[in-house]
């Protein structure tokens, strides 16, 4: 699995013309895996580990390059944010607390960047942020529930 090197090594070390590529199949594989989990069965219940587990390393590999190479995730926002809402909304069981907490982590970084292209993004996506972190609110895991509020307040006070 390519995607766990971007977990691994420094991102300067893969190179920003690899980086881009490396971002689109993680964006691809990180779509095509919850298409594909939750169209069979809307529940979260009966997905193996290993199906989890790609879910949080595709976030971790997700977020490590937003924290170090913004211009390599802007061009694919469009596509990570229902992703990360869809993770928000269907893995509500405390085995999904992980993948939770990264997808709310991921979605409250957005909302720190000084890039015109993501301050406009987070602008225009902030009601559908909001009313899909306000039905997340039930999760068990009081971790996500309590990022879930932080993440909540951050993305009310945009403007």
């Amino acid at each position: 699995m390519r995607f766990h090197i971007v977990c691994c090594v420094p991102v300067k070390a893969i190179g920003q013309e690899n980086l881009s590529g490396l971002v689109s199949a993680i964006v691809v594989g990180l779509e095509g895996v919850l298409q594909h989990t939750f169209s069979a069965d809307d529940s979260s219940a009966n997905k193996p580990a290993v199906v989890n587990q790609l879910i949080s390393l595709l976030l971790a590999a997700l977020l490590k390059v937003y924290n170090e190479s913004l211009s390599s995730i802007a061009t694919h926002l469009g596509t990570i944010v229902p992703c990360l809402l869809l993770v928000t909304l269907t893995m509500d069981e405390i085995e999904n607390a992980a993948n939770n907490l990264l997808a709310v982590q991921f979605l409250s970084a957005l909302t720190s960047s000084t890039n015109s292209g993501i301050v406009h993004f987070c602008k225009a996506y902030k009601n559908t942020v909001l009313k899909h972190l306000a039905q997340s609110l039930n999760h068990p895991s009081s971790e996500v529930r309590r990022a879930t509020v932080k993440t909540a307040n951050i993305w009310s006070i945009l403007e």
